[in-house]
């Protein structure tokens, strides 16, 4: 008895989909994430975390591209911590869920800031700062900004796999 295509490619495209699920939470030990911790002054702390990749050598080049463009928005800044992770701590991990954050966070195309600061409204303003000033790059592009405690749904932008091709 012959199976109809339209079965067939059901099949397939569910088969597919299932290994593909299954297959990242596996993955994800193996892949290296760009980290960059930079201050603003002696007041504010951005944390960055990108998508992870699976070869060191695109995290370290990725690494360096946010590294100089941050250096040139922003020569009086420090970067305090820069580095390529293999695989994510508990924390790092929760910055890319929907879980709400402690503080103030951004969803970027290919990753997640949070902004730290003691100074009471600064994190937030820079935040909402970020967002206000990608208002005019393409949608894929923009800053969403997400204040300390909020749900952060995904945006467009962020719904890629955290897995990215070598």
């Amino acid at each position: 008895m012959p199976f109809s295509p339209k079965l067939v490619t059901l099949a397939v495209v569910t088969l597919t989909a299932a290994l593909t699920l299954g297959a990242v939470p596996l993955l994800r030990g193996t892949l290296h994430y760009p980290t960059l911790t930079m201050m603003v002054g002696n007041e504010l702390q951005l944390n960055f975390v990108k998508h992870g990749v699976v070869a060191a050598t695109t995290c370290e080049e990725r690494l360096a591209r946010l590294t100089n463009t941050l250096q040139k928005s922003c020569p009086a800044c420090r970067i305090t911590r820069r580095r390529c992770v293999m695989g994510l701590s508990d924390a790092q991990l929760r910055v890319f869920s929907t879980d709400p954050l402690e503080m103030p966070s951004a969803r970027l195309s290919d990753g997640v800031v949070t902004y730290v600061s003691a100074v009471q409204g600064l994190a937030l303003a820079s935040c909402q700062a970020s967002e206000r000033q990608s208002a005019g790059a393409a949608l894929e592009k923009r800053v969403r900004c997400f204040t300390a405690g909020a749900q952060r749904p995904r945006g467009s932008s962020t719904e890629k796999v955290t897995l990215t091709p070598k």
